[in-house]
């Protein structure tokens, strides 16, 4: 077959063939499609193929291939889509990938492949699909990878990775995918994932992470799944949600959240706007009332912070913006929401920030990155209350000063 010199296409996909793939296809340099899957094809993928340079479309899934990916090729400057997903590889993912110039898909999911994801993955400035779930990576994802600003689809569950979701996500303007759950990631999430205008579905789910729900994710009018279940998230949840009104499922449940319902959230109640059943979960968050019964808010505002019985809280935070005046340096502004409260002022001051004021807001403070959490406190007559805010990992907005 490697004599076949003229040969363009090659498609043997879905039959029954076995053995290994002959190194002599190499040697077809006018190939630009290489169709191999679907079968039972064993043995190590040929570094021979990286010659094939005319080469659109290789797609190697579903087979029994094992051995580690060639870094020959990353020679294949002309592919477009490279799928060998199922199979049984192993080792790292080659850095040299990252020069595959024209590649708008990178299918690697459901194989054995281990260590970190290549920095130079940011580098495929026409990549729409980037498939690496299911294997055994680890370490941080690249922020490299808010670089890739056609990207679609980010697929990087059931793997090893850890370290915080990088804020530069937050740049990927096309996104409509966002699948991350079932991870060892901890820290907070990022607040630049409200600034995502495409996104659908964000999975968090099954990790490490911790901190508050940002309010900007009230922001992603297009959003239909949100699922952040089975992490360590506190705080009170954002009154900013009840604006995610295209949401189809919610899924906050087994987290620490405190507080009530905003009353924002009877937006959710009931079907989706075409509908469909929507699905909405904050069971088994113990400072919620009801242990997050959601359906009893719906019923009956049952824990509704604008119940007349709620207790005077600072329920939780919108922010507005945050500007960098300097490299650790920054200008927050922000507004507290109230639950349980009268037609009485309020007094609102910030631990050595800001003295108490009786103004509604928005507040400005210059704070510094080395000090990421502020102590809120109000006082409504005789009650008051107190909040800790993550301005910088769980709430804010961040800006550039123009």
């Amino acid at each position: 077959m490697g004599s076949l010199t003229k040969l363009e296409d090659l498609i043997l996909s879905e039959n029954q063939l076995t053995g290994s793939i002959p190194a002599s296809l190499g040697a077809l340099t006018t190939l630009q499609k290489l169709f191999l899957f679907g079968n039972q094809l064993s043995g190590s993928i040929p570094a021979s193929l990286g010659a094939l340079t005319n080469l659109q479309t290789l797609t190697l899934s579903s087979n029994k291939l094992t051995g580690s990916i060639p870094p020959s090729l990353g020679g294949l400057t002309n592919l477009v889509y490279l799928d060998i997903a199922q199979n049984e590889l192993s080792g790292s993912i080659p850095a040299s990938l990252g020069s595959l110039a024209s590649l708008q898909r990178l299918s690697l999911f459901d194989n054995k492949l281990t260590g970190a994801i290549p920095t130079s993955l940011g580098m495929l400035a026409n990549l729409k699909d980037l498939s690496l779930n299911n294997n055994k990576l680890s370490g941080p994802i690249p922020a490299s990878l808010g670089a890739l600003t056609n990207l679609q689809d980010l697929l990087l569950f059931s793997n090893e990775l850890s370290g915080n979701i990088p804020a530069s996500l937050g740049s990927l303007t096309s996104l409509r995918l966002l699948s991350l759950p079932f991870n060892q990631l901890s820290g907070p999430i990022p607040a630049s994932l409200g600034e995502l205008p495409n996104i659908e579905s964000i999975y968090l789910g099954g990790n490490q992470l911790t901190g508050s729900i940002p309010a900007s994710l009230g922001s992603l009018t297009k959003l239909e799944n949100l699922f952040l279940l089975y992490n360590q998230l506190s705080g009170p949840i954002p009154a900013s949600l009840g604006a995610l009104v295209k949401l189809r499922s919610l899924a906050v449940n087994n987290n620490q959240l405190s507080g009530c319902f905003p009353a924002s959230l009877s937006a959710l109640c009931g079907n989706s706007p075409d509908g469909s059943a929507r699905t909405v979960d904050f069971s088994n968050n113990p400072g919620l009332p009801g242990g997050g019964d959601f359906a009893a808010f719906c019923a009956n505002g049952t824990g509704s912070c604008s119940s007349p019985n709620a207790p005077f809280a600072i329920a939780s935070v919108a922010p507005v913006s945050c500007l960098t005046l300097s490299a650790d340096l920054r200008q927050v502004t922000f507004t507290p929401q109230y639950a349980g409260a009268s037609g009485q002022p309020i007094s609102f001051s910030v631990v050595n920030e800001l003295s108490p004021t009786t103004s509604q807001g928005p507040y400005v403070l210059n704070l510094y990155t080395d000090n990421p959490t502020i102590t809120l406190r109000a006082r409504q007559g005789n009650n008051q209350a107190s909040f800790a805010y993550d301005w910088l990992g769980g709430g804010a907005v961040a800006r550039r000063r123009p």
